[in-house]
Order: C-alpha cells, then sequence, then structure tokens
C-alpha cells in the first residue's frame, strides 16, 4: 500500500478499451484535484489525455511504480456533476470503458487538449468616429479608403473576409487602428445563424384541450423527475407541446435538451423553433464541423443559450441550468448507437433528467413496447393526444393485394392511378420504399446465378444512374459486370425496385410532374437535403419518393397520397421485434399524409394483406397491437418483459468466433445464475466485410442477475488468451439482430 503526505493520487480514465481507470501521481504543485478536469499523461509509451474520475490518499500500488500526471489542461473540470454521475452509469451499465465514454462527452477539440472555450477570430469593425467619416476623404490612401468602405456596408469583417475583398490590406488597417477609426475584438459565437427576415416571432395558436392538459400535467412537476410519455397520433401537435414547454422554461431561466433521431428532421424543427423562440438555440449533429460543434457544447455548458437540439450524441451535452428534456421520436431504433459504446439515447436521456432532477417527454405517435411498459405498469405517466390538431383528419388506409395485382418497376395500377388523381388535384403524392439504389439484385435467368458481394453475404445493389453495383455492408464498390460470372450469359437482369427505379419509373409515366427522390445516396452533397425538404414543403415537388428520411416528423401539408412499397420482408425476419418495428414504420409514413385541411389517403402494397400487424394498421388500433404483442412477448420471456444482453464475436476465420462464444457460453453456465444463455449461432448476416460472426444471448427477468453475470463473464473474457484471436462486444438491450 502506497501512501505519500506531500500529494495525493488520482484515478485517471483513459480512453482505450480497458474498463479501469488507472492510478497517477499528483504532484503538490498542481494545486487540489479536481474530478472531471483533463490531465497529460503517459499511458505506456503514448502521451495521452485523461479525465481525473476520483481523488485518493492512497494507491493499491507502490508509489515508485506509478507514473506522475504531466500537466493539467485548462483551469476547471470540463465534466461536472451530475454529468460525471451520468458517465459513470452509462459506462457501468453498458459494460464499456469509463475513459470512452467521457471522451465521447466531449468534443474534439478537448479530447486533444485544447482549451474549453472555443478560439475564436478576431473581426474588425469601424469605431464611433469611423462611421460618420466620409470615405472620399480617403482619397490619398485608397486601400483605407476600401477598407472603411467594406465595413461601412456590414457589422464586421473577418480576415478571411477581407482577403476575399482586397489584397494588401493590412498595412492600411493597421494605419486605421492607429487613427482610432477601426477597432480590433474577438467575435462573438453566434449558436445560430440570425433569422433570415427582421420580423416578429411568430405567435403560439391557441393549445387543444389535450395539449393543454398535457402542458399541465408536466409544468406542474418542473422541479423534480417525472418521465412523461406524449402518446399523440400523428399531426396531433407534439412539437407544439415541446414549443410551449421550452418558452415557459426559458422565462424561468432555464434549459431545454431536445433529441431527434435523424439529422433529416434537424433543419426543420430548428427553424420552427427558432421561429417561436429567437436565435438562443444551437443544433449538435454529426453534420457539423468539429468547430461548430465545440461552440456548440460550449454555448450550452456555459448557459448562453436556451435550447439545444440534437441527435443521440447531443445527450451528454452539458446545461447550466437544466429544466426539462425531451425525445421526439423516441421508439425510433437511430437513437441506439450500433458500435464502440452501445448505449441508446433515450434510456440514457432519462437517466439523466434522474439526475438532475427534471421532467422528461418521451413523444411519438408509436411509443416503443418498452415506454409503453413502463407506462402501462406506473413507472411513467402516459399522456395522450388522440386526435390531430388543426381540424385535419387521419388518414384513411387500405392494402394493395400484390397476390392478385402485379406491380411494375414496384408500382401497382391502382397506386399508379391514385398518383395520377392526386396531381389531377394540384396536390403531392409521397412513395415510401426502404431500399436504395435501382435494383437490389443483379441475377442470371439461365444459370439462377446472383451477384453477390465477395466480402458480406448480401448481394450487390445495382446504381443504374452510375452503372456500378454496390454492397450497402461494407461500402463495396465496381463496375456492373457484362456478364454471369458462372454461364457467360451477357443478359443479366435487374430483379426488384430500388428507390431509383421506382423514381425513374414515375417520371417516364407522368412525365410533366416534378419528381424528388430523398435517400442517402440523392442528399449526400452539403445542402442537398435541406434542399430537397424545402421543394417537399413548400409543394413545388408533385412526387416525393424516399427512404426512412422521408417517413418521421416532417410536416408537408400539401402530401394526400402515400404509397408503401416493399414492407413484406419485416414479416419474415428472425428479430421477435420485426412486427413492433413493421406496425411503427408504416404509422408513420402514413401519418404524412392528409396533415392540413385535404383528407390523406394510404395505400399499403403486400402479398399478406390478412396478416394481423396489417389489419391492426388499417384500424390504427395501437392500444390493441399493444396488449396483443406484449401478451406475445411475456409467453416468449422477451423484452420488454425480460431484460437482454447479445454478445457478439467475429473473425476472419468461419469457426473461431463460434468456438469463443460457446467457451463464453460454458463459463458463464458455470456461474450458476438464473440467466437463460442461448446456444452460439451465426448472425443473421454471417460474414460481413471479410469476417465471420456469431452471436449468443443471455436473457434473465432480473436486470440485477443478468448484469451481474455479465460482469464476471467479461471479467474472465477479459483475461482468457483465446478472446485475442477475435473481436467481440456487449450490446446490453440490444435492437439490432444483424
Amino acid at each position: 500500500m502506497a501512501e505519500l503526505s506531500h500529494f495525493p493520487f488520482v484515478k485517471v480514465a483513459i480512453p482505450s478499451p480497458l474498463r479501469r481507470c488507472f492510478d497517477y501521481r499528483w504532484p503538490a504543485a498542481f494545486g487540489k484535484p479536481i474530478p472531471g478536469t483533463r490531465v497529460q499523461l503517459f499511458f505506456g509509451s503514448r502521451r495521452v489525455v485523461g479525465i481525473i474520475e476520483s481523488v485518493m490518499q492512497t494507491s493499491d500500488l507502490p508509489a515508485t511504480k506509478l507514473k506522475c500526471v504531466e500537466r493539467v489542461l485548462g483551469e476547471q473540470a470540463v465534466l461536472v456533476e451530475p454529468t460525471l454521475s451520468l458517465a459513470r452509469w452509462t459506462a457501468a451499465y453498458y459494460h464499456h470503458s469509463l475513459g470512452e465514454v467521457f471522451a465521447m462527452a466531449l468534443p474534439l477539440a478537448l479530447r486533444k487538449g485544447k482549451r474549453a472555450m472555443p478560439e475564436t477570430p478576431l473581426i474588425y469593425r469601424l469605431s464611433i468616429t469611423g462611421q460618420i467619416l466620409d470615405a472620399n476623404t480617403l482619397q490619398r490612401a485608397p486601400v483605407q479608403r476600401r477598407i472603411v468602405t467594406a465595413l461601412q456596408q456590414t457589422p464586421f469583417m473577418t480576415a478571411n473576409a477581407l482577403n476575399a475583398e482586397l489584397q494588401n490590406w493590412r498595412a492600411g488597417m493597421k494605419r486605421l487602428i492607429e487613427q482610432s477609426l477601426v477597432e480590433v475584438a474577438e467575435q462573438t459565437l453566434l449558436p445560430t445563424q440570425p433569422l433570415a427576415h427582421s420580423k416578429a416571432l411568430q405567435p403560439a395558436p391557441l393549445p387543444t384541450t389535450k395539449q393543454q392538459h398535457a402542458l399541465d400535467e408536466i409544468s406542474a412537476n418542473q422541479n423534480k423527475f417525472g418521465c412523461y410519455v406524449l402518446h399523440g397520433v400523428t399531426g396531433s401537435g407534439k412539437t407544439e407541446v415541446y414549443l410551449r414547454l421550452a418558452s415557459e422554461a426559458i422565462e424561468r431561466g432555464k434549459q431545454v435538451l431536445i433529441l431527434v433521431p435523424e439529422i433529416a428532421l434537424t433543419p426543420q424543427l430548428l427553424s420552427r423553433f427558432q421561429s417561436r423562440l429567437g436565435n438562443s438555440l444551437v443544433s449538435i449533429h454529426s453534420g457539423l464541423t468539429d468547430k461548430e460543434t465545440h461552440i456548440a457544447w460550449w454555448l450550452a455548458k456555459t448557459g448562453q443559450v436556451s435550447v439545444i437540439l440534437g441527435t443521440r450524441s447531443a445527450v451528454f451535452t452539458p446545461m447550466l441550468n437544466p429544466g426539462y428534456i425531451m425525445i421526439d421520436e423516441e421508439h425510433d431504433s437511430s437513437y441506439k448507437q450500433q458500435d464502440g459504446c452501445r448505449y441508446h439515447a433515450r434510456d440514457v436521456a432519462v437517466k439523466r433528467a434522474s439526475l438532475e432532477n427534471i421532467p422528461i417527454v418521451l413523444g411519438s405517435a408509436t411509443p416503443s413496447l418498452e415506454t409503453m411498459h413502463n407506462a402501462l405498469s406506473g413507472r411513467y405517466k402516459l399522456l395522450t393526444l388522440p386526435q390531430r390538431a388543426a381540424k385535419s383528419r387521419l388518414p384513411d388506409i387500405g392494402l394493395i393485394d400484390l397476390s392478385k395485382l402485379k406491380a411494375h418497376d414496384g408500382l401497382s395500377q391502382p397506386l399508379v392511378a391514385a398518383i395520377g388523381e392526386t396531381l389531377l388535384r394540384g396536390e403531392q403524392s409521397l412513395i415510401f420504399l426502404n431500399r436504395r439504389g435501382f435494383a437490389p439484385m443483379v441475377i442470371c435467368f439461365q444459370c439462377h446465378w446472383r451477384l453477390r458481394c465477395t466480402h458480406c453475404d448480401a448481394n450487390m445493389v445495382l446504381h443504374q444512374d452510375r452503372n456500378r453495383v454496390r454492397c450497402h455492408h461494407c461500402g463495396a464498390d465496381k463496375p456492373k459486370p457484362n456478364q454471369c460470372t458462372d454461364c457467360g450469359n451477357k443478359e443479366l437482369f435487374p430483379a426488384g425496385a430500388g428507390t431509383q427505379r421506382v423514381e425513374q419509373a414515375l417520371k417516364d409515366r407522368f412525365r410533366e410532374a416534378n419528381v424528388v427522390r430523398i435517400d442517402r445516396d440523392s442528399t449526400s452533397r452539403k445542402g442537398e437535403l435541406e434542399k430537397r425538404l424545402a421543394q417537399a414543403a413548400d409543394g413545388s415537388a408533385d412526387i416525393l419518393v424516399g427512404t426512412q428520411m422521408l417517413s418521421k416528423g416532417h410536416h408537408f401539408p400539401n402530401v394526400t397520397t402515400v404509397g408503401v412499397v416493399n414492407v413484406d420482408q419485416s414479416l419474415f425476419s428472425v428479430d421477435f421485434r420485426s412486427a413492433e418495428q413493421l406496425y411503427q414504420l408504416v404509422t408513420q409514413v402514413a401519418g404524412r399524409a392528409g396533415r392540413a385541411q385535404k383528407k390523406g389517403t394510404v395505400y399499403i402494397q403486400t402479398a399478406y394483406p390478412e396478416n394481423e400487424c396489417f389489419r391492426l394498421i388499417r384500424t390504427q388500433n395501437f392500444d390493441q397491437f399493444v396488449q396483443t404483442t406484449l401478451s406475445e412477448r411475456r409467453q416468449a420471456a422477451y423484452p420488454p418483459l425480460s431484460y437482454m444482453v447479445l454478445l457478439r464475436a467475429s473473425s476472419k476465420d468461419p469457426d473461431t468466433a463460434v468456438q469463443f462464444l460457446r467457451k463464453a457460453r460454458a463459463t458463464a453456465l458455470n456461474f450458476k445464475s438464473n440467466v437463460k444463455i442461448t446456444d452460439a449461432v451465426d448472425s443473421p448476416l454471417a460474414k460481413k466485410s471479410g469476417r465471420y460472426r456469431a452471436q449468443l444471448s443471455l436473457i434473465s427477468n432480473s436486470r440485477k442477475t443478468l448484469h451481474t453475470t455479465l460482469d464476471q463473464l467479461i471479467d474472465e473474457l477479459e483475461n482468457d488468451k483465446t478472446s485475442r484471436k477475435v473481436r467481440w462486444s456487449v450490446d446490453v438491450d440490444p435492437i439490432d439482430f444483424y
């Protein structure tokens, strides 16, 4: 036991896969160490940035064997309570490295050791004297005259802006500063772009009776933790509830964190919040640059903005004065991280609200069964919005039986006819198809050969516009082959339909219509997504074709016809959540129809119209769907009536991963705990990116028992030399089984 009187020891969380912290000596000259502070130190032979997890007077290791902290980065802790406790909980619950969770909660610049306050460029602006100066008096100093003229036309200019307009301006600028005609300052950190027009903020509409009831319930408990499920049908005004709660919180000097599942929803929601609440908000998502993310993080941490709107990773954004947390489309699987620390942002947000002692609102037209189970058991408070706002009605939903009708290029004749009638009325149609590309398969009719990815157990997808084929799992990309590699047949057939094929078919059928496709391929360039969503919203797009990017949250007032194409594959999935996900997806897509005063109609193409899931979707009876599905889960002992962990492994040869998991299963069975452990099997997508994949599940009706067993198992696996031959991971509360 080491103990030294002149300095304490610190436990430091290092960004590494190791699930432990490391002891370091703390020099007395550094003053008092504070948890959450960044430090620079050597980890092995590498110099790294770590976070102080805790302070100790003693260490279990001899002081002579401990390295010393080299440097303290910054005067203050970058992680403070309750964010520290939230990170510790996340690391413990998802059985992940605390150092990596700490790193995940910080912008890249802070992980690299840069200062917490973002560096801002200098700006040049006219002084009061310079503002009233007649630039023509500087005829003998043409560079100074051009500088003054430029600055008279804008509030300020940065060096980059001056470089773009003027050459060799610095000497002239120096002279203007000496004459007190120009001032130099640091640029103010603007949270967002200012409103396009300097008009008054939009007034709030009168709330409906149900909206007001929800607002009263939540705001009455604004100073304590409570989880509220806002179950509102599509178009019922859930966003209006968020806006009013945010406005009320701002009046109290509080901040609000709002999470959305997709970047695609961020621009529209940001614009709506801006128009009602002003510019005191930031957005945080993966589409931002590292610098933009750093600025947004700092403004939120220091309380300079009131609203933080973001995707999954924004759940860790610090708030100086937290008031509410809101999760829009809380059922969405995008909230689940699928690599690294496999956390679920919704569940982390609920824990955060508990630690912050503030209310959290989980909003959805189709809440997850986990959330509904918590609501029905009384852990969460259920608030309902059963009707659409603004007197709009839910759409009619019909089934097109593909067992009796053929679909050409993915479209049946009744759906094509409905699109044509919609165009004649001057209204918009939306066609949903969750398959990118032109065709999901390229086949040879002579020998039944299919073009497969050499790295994955998957078909190559044809992208006709580039005449190339691509694997959507590993990204492999190559020119479309000219002949079958098995029999030499030169007539290869693109089978099935993707968004590109449907888009082309609609353009051929309705030549005067503006068909706009919105998927990952069409929106890859910066600004393209916003442009296409604007076309959808302003009505200039006659027909929209898209994937899940179009299915949730958007408000397109002129869309009255929705076609749902090729969702039958969900009926045969190995995933026990497939029925739930199908119901949620189709209901969300259907919710884009008839959101204004015009009646909406939804057409679902299926070869299985008698399926129970489709019947419940047609009747829009979510309560019955929940009861039926929960009963099935209870009989099968599946979540949310039990707790599950998925242990995954992959290797370069076909057998090693399965053998590793079989050994892990045998080890876990020796613990003799009340945990069901399935056999090790190949993953549904058994080969991906050249690696063979396998998995097994641990299931228990006791969360505590499950996690205790998992802790023991991970300790054994980390100390097992055979574990180094595979890549393995732990997924607590898994969503994706592929």
